[in-house]
């Protein structure tokens, strides 16, 4: 959970570097559209390796348990404490992202 929300803040600094890059709004639109081409080619190299297209190696590796973990539910009070957190988070993320848009 912490490796995808350390990739979630680096996806969100990368969109802002091309935000504050970009000459045009079509550069802006371009460049989202190849990082979701990569983020897909990536979920099927994946995919297609769990199906053993690239060999017994890539199919071990792919099908390890840290892959295919699944987590119990929380308590109702725990999940209403991560809701909080979670909510507190995005505020802080929009206020960040407001802040780094007005100071350019």
């Amino acid at each position: 959970a912490i490796v995808r929300l350390v990739m979630g803040y680096f996806f969100l600094i990368n969109m802002f570097l091309v935000v504050v890059q970009a000459k045009a709004v079509l550069d802006i639109f371009y460049d989202v559209i190849a990082l979701q081409f990569l983020q897909q080619l990536d979920d099927i190299c994946f995919t297609l390796a769990k199906m053993d297209v690239f060999g017994k190696r890539m199919k071990m590796a792919t099908t390890r348990r840290c892959f295919s973990v699944e987590y119990a539910k929380l308590p109702f009070a725990r999940r209403k404490k991560l809701s909080v957190f979670v909510k507190a988070l995005y505020l802080i993320n929009l206020g960040t992202l407001l802040a780094g848009m007005a100071f350019i």
